[in-house]
């Protein structure tokens, strides 16, 4: 988890310099850091589950802070509503939810058919 941890800075702190010198709107930003940094941040979270979410969480949170100029002692919860993202935790069990819908429904996979032979042997 921990080169996990690191690949995620430098891929965040590589935004936060090319959209400073861009000079890159707010939005714009959020809607970069969503489509690029958020997958970073949560490669195989469907399998691990919540493996080291407060790290994430944390490493999120001060990334913000240090984009939008803010002091430390500005709220996470004011950070996180003002912005319109979600917690780390939302994202995760998103990707957890449709990651087993996905086994669950399809009739066509592999995966789909072990996990119902398993259910079935198991049950």
């Amino acid at each position: 988890m921990a080169k996990q941890v690191f690949q995620d800075k430098k891929a965040i702190f590589s935004l936060m310099i090319k959209v400073r010198q861009l000079n890159l709107s707010v939005e714009v930003f959020i809607e970069i850091f969503e489509r690029l940094i958020i997958p970073v941040l949560l490669y195989g979270s469907e399998i691990q589950g919540y493996g080291a979410i407060k790290q994430l969480q944390v490493m999120t949170n001060n990334f913000m802070r240090k984009m939008l100029k803010l002091h430390k002692s500005t709220p996470v919860c004011m950070l996180i509503g003002e912005l319109g993202l979600k917690n780390s935790s939302e994202y995760i069990e998103n990707r957890m939810l449709n990651f087993w819908c996905n086994i669950a429904t399809d009739d066509s996979k592999i995966s789909s058919i072990l996990y119902k032979w398993i259910k079935i042997r198991y049950n």
